[in-house]
């Protein structure tokens, strides 16, 4: 009787060890799921340069508000020519190509959209692939 009840409880303690065990495991999967997600949308909404820019030894809070209206310019500019392109190209196209290249966008566009929402699972939901 007195090996019966040694036995359960040496079980019980190795099933709380166990609830321990995973438990830990998957607060630390989530909080490195939380910490990627961080990463990412810090990545994200750093215009491109800043993050070597935010490298340099005193940058005032100025500096990095200037340098940011300047990308912020310099990218909308960009989107302006891409646009003023993409008109100059249409216009030399007959109807028909039209209509393929905006077939072939929309593929793109939707193979982007689903990698997109591939990631954005896989960050949300760890082990997802």
């Amino acid at each position: 009787m007195r090996t019966l009840k040694m036995w359960s409880v040496y079980v019980g303690m190795m099933l709380l060890a166990a609830g321990l065990a995973l438990g830990a495991a998957a607060a630390d999967k989530t909080e490195k799921a939380e910490k990627k997600a961080g990463k990412q949308a810090a990545r994200l909404q750093a215009p491109k340069g800043m993050n070597q820019l935010n490298k340099v030894a005193g940058l005032t809070d100025e500096q990095k508000a200037k340098i940011t209206e300047i990308h912020a310019k310099a990218e909308a500019d960009r989107k302006a020519l891409d646009e003023k392109e993409m008109a100059d190209v249409q216009s030399v196209l007959t109807d028909v190509q039209k209509a393929e290249l905006k077939k072939l966008q929309d593929e793109q566009k939707a193979a982007a959209d689903a990698k997109a929402a591939e990631k954005k699972k896989a960050v949300t939901e760890p082990g997802a692939k």
